[in-house]
């Protein structure tokens, strides 16, 4: 802070380049969190905020012993939210049906008794477990309002609700946070982290924006969870016996009057997202790494009130902050976070170093196995370097093995290195798991985790062509780029020019590259968001066109819950 301040009293151009130090790269594997967030807990917004909520007993069903706790409900961003269950009746599935599991989802609304069905987000998901996981609101005789038809969503101001069940103008297969299958294991209980979204993320839905007129102190706009059970009733008082059986499944949606009648609502409260300084207060540009975004976005509030002026922060490359830093331009920035210090030049503008934040670099993962949600598992570096070069065959495609990848595993929990780290990991018998996402964008944090494989003689053996002792090696499109002794690489390179045709191949046909199969993410945010919803967002699916002007292209296959496995 001193730095900055100097720098908007000084007439000279004297610029600052303030360090996320990584003290040391410490390669941490966290599955989605079983609690509260560390900064949910480090504000005391976690479990001190705990709300739960009992089921009723119903026009066909008995929720009156489930019990839903929301385990934080106050201080909250765009962030997962564990949501956990007890009393609830087993859920049985079949291939394309299911019977007694919860759905899930946000909305907003500011009548303080909760929110109506079309203030809700749900019906975005691409994938299909009965209809259910749409608006219409299918058979239901109780069903007034919208006899026939479909719930439209209404979003949050003066913007036009929608007009189809297929109209995804504010949420969609990519980017709804919906649960629309919660399952409940043998003993009744279950547990879900929800992605709870706020009005940056999710404009449509106004979580946290303020509510206050001009002038007053920012109200921020409180959200809803809303849980509504399904048992084995129908909205019309169907029973479903057979769920195995195909075309016997839920029809109607949670939306419907009979099912909504059954919701579990609690509120959320979250920390404003806009209105943070008064409107004409100077502002002050930084720019720099993506590790210091929700740290300087949390401090925001309170410099505005602090000094007098708006800390305006530009999200960007570590090397492009550089850049910026020490431009002689009037309007660029004074203030850079970097991870690697500026080099200035001889005649160029004074440089100060200051380290303001510790950061670290993680692998993250949602794997959903046949007992629930994997809690752990345990990678070296070597692992880390067969993923980044895409030398498992699921990684390149979902076809024939290329003949430069026979005799490798197929997939990370098939390899026999993986196997003797993890003895005891649940097998996919269903499903496999997604490649390791990665960003696009150039960062120094790319080049740690390069330089860290580099430190590891078995992880570096393996990029220069040696084979592992199970006789796994390197794809060889990877191993000329020298990844083993390039000191300064700084991005996630995928080479391999392998092309795969689409899953369900119509006319004309499309075929998959490996950027469809494993796509970059925007950055480590966005693979985190990935990562939580359970879905890589890959596109191998073949999806007809309707005209000339939308021809055939391919979509996401969006995975079932129960059968999500990813990796960031």
């Amino acid at each position: 802070m001193t730095a900055m301040t100097a720098m908007s009293r000084s007439r000279r151009r004297v610029v600052a380049a303030v360090s996320a130090l990584l003290a040391a790269l410490v390669l941490a594997l966290l599955p989605l969190p079983s609690a509260a967030t560390s900064a949910a807990a480090a504000d005391g917004a976690g479990e001190d905020s705990a709300v739960t909520v009992t089921g009723k007993q119903g026009r066909y069903d008995d929720f009156s012993k489930l019990k839903v706790t929301v385990h934080q409900t106050k201080n909250l961003r765009s962030q997962g939210v564990r949501v956990t269950w007890q009393g609830g009746a087993p859920t049985i599935d079949g291939q394309n049906a299911a019977v007694n599991f919860l759905q899930i989802m946000q909305c907003w609304g500011d009548d303080p008794a909760g929110p109506d069905r079309d203030q809700c987000v749900f019906g975005g998901d691409g994938s299909i477990l009965g209809a259910g996981n749409r608006r219409p609101v299918g058979p239901d005789p109780g069903e007034t309002p919208y006899p026939g038809g479909f719930v439209p969503f209404r979003p949050v101001g003066d913007l036009p609700p929608t007009k189809s069940s297929h109209d995804f103008t504010y949420f969609g297969p990519l980017d709804t946070n919906e649960q629309r299958f919660a399952r409940t294991y043998a003993d009744g209980t279950g547990e879900v982290t929800f992605e709870a979204q706020d009005g940056i993320q999710a404009s449509h839905l106004g979580c946290g924006m303020n509510t206050a007129p001009a002038g007053s102190d920012p109200v921020p706009r409180h959200c809803w969870l809303v849980v509504v059970p399904r048992g084995t009733h129908d909205a019309d008082g169907t029973e479903i016996t057979k769920p195995n059986q195909a075309g016997n499944s839920l029809q109607s949606s949670p939306l419907s009057a009979t099912n909504w009648a059954q919701r579990m609502v609690v509120r959320l409260d979250f920390q404003p997202v806009d209105a943070f300084c008064p409107q004409g207060q100077p502002e002050l540009p930084t720019v720099g790494s993506e590790l210091m975004t929700d740290a300087v976005t949390s401090w925001q509030p309170k410099l505005c009130s602090s000094t007098g002026n708006t800390f305006a922060f530009t999200q960007g490359g570590e090397e492009e902050a550089r850049g910026q830093v020490l431009s002689t331009s009037a309007d660029a920035p004074l203030l850079g976070f970097t991870v690697d210090p500026v080099a200035r030049p001889e005649d160029g503008s004074k440089v100060v170093h200051a380290p303001v934040a510790v950061s670290g670099l993680a692998i993250a993962f949602f794997i959903e196995g046949p007992s629930g949600v994997v809690q752990g598992m345990k990678l070296n570096p070597r692992l880390v370097a067969k993923m980044l070069t895409h030398s498992y065959a699921e990684d390149v495609t979902l076809g024939a093995t290329p003949d430069y990848l026979t005799g490798n595993s197929t997939s990370l929990v098939t390899d026999p290195e993986f196997k003797e780290l993890n003895p005891g990991f649940p097998r996919l018998t269903n499903h496999q798991l997604r490649s390791l996402m990665v960003p696009l964008q150039s960062s120094d944090t790319t080049r740690i985790v390069w330089n860290w494989l580099q430190s590891d003689a078995d992880a570096r053996g393996f990029l220069s062509g040696t084979k592992d002792r199970w006789g796994m090696r390197v794809n060889p499109y990877f191993q000329d780029l020298k990844l083993a002794e390039n000191s300064t690489l700084t991005d996630y390179p995928k080479v391999d020019p392998t092309t795969t045709p689409a899953l369900g191949n119509g006319t004309p046909p499309l075929s998959y590259a490996i950027t469809d199969l494993d796509p970059y993410t925007a950055d480590l945010h966005d693979g985190a968001v990935r990562t939580r919803r359970g879905n890589n967002t890959r596109t191998i699916q073949w999806q007809s066109g309707d005209t000339a002007q939308s021809p055939a292209k391919l979509i996401n296959d969006a995975p079932m819950s129960g059968q999500r496995a990813v990796m960031a």
